[in-house]
C-alpha cells in the first residue's frame, strides 16, 4: 500500500463529499464545505509527499490534519448529538475517512521505525 496515493484519495474523497453535501443542501450553508476544508490540504499534501526529500514531512502533516479532521466531528457530534440527516450522515463519513487515513498513517510510521531498527 502506498501511503502517499492513499492519502491523495481520501483528500479527494473529502473534498468530493463537502462539494456534494454543499450542492445538495438546501439551505446552500458553508458549513457543508468543512470536509473539503480539510480534504483539500490533505490531497495536496499527499500530492507534496511524492517527492522523496519531503515525503516523510507532508505524510505526517497530512495525517495530522485527517486527525483534527476526525475529532471535529467527534467533537460535533458529542455536543449537538448525532441527527439523521444529511449532515449527520457528513459527518460520520467524515469520521470514517478521517479516522482510516490516521490508522492507515500510524501503520505506516510504526513500520517505518521497525524497519530502521531491523537495517544493519
Amino acid at each position: 500500500m502506498d501511503l502517499r496515493k492513499t492519502t491523495i484519495a481520501v483528500g479527494v474523497l473529502l473534498t468530493l463529499q463537502g462539494a456534494g453535501f454543499y450542492a445538495a443542501s438546501d439551505s446552500k450553508s458553508i458549513t457543508a464545505l468543512i470536509p473539503a476544508f480539510f480534504g483539500l490540504p490533505i490531497a495536496l499534501l499527499g500530492v507534496v509527499a511524492l517527492r522523496p526529500s519531503i515525503r516523510k514531512h507532508a505524510i505526517h502533516g497530512a495525517v495530522f490534519l485527517a486527525l483534527l479532521g476526525l475529532l471535529a466531528p467527534i467533537g460535533r457530534i458529542a455536543s449537538a448529538g448525532l441527527r439523521f440527516s444529511a449532515a449527520g450522515v457528513s459527518l460520520l463519513l467524515m469520521i470514517v475517512l478521517c479516522a482510516a487515513l490516521v490508522a492507515l498513517g500510524l501503520k505506516s510510521f510504526v513500520d517505518a521505525r521497525i524497519r530502521r531498527k531491523a537495517a544493519p
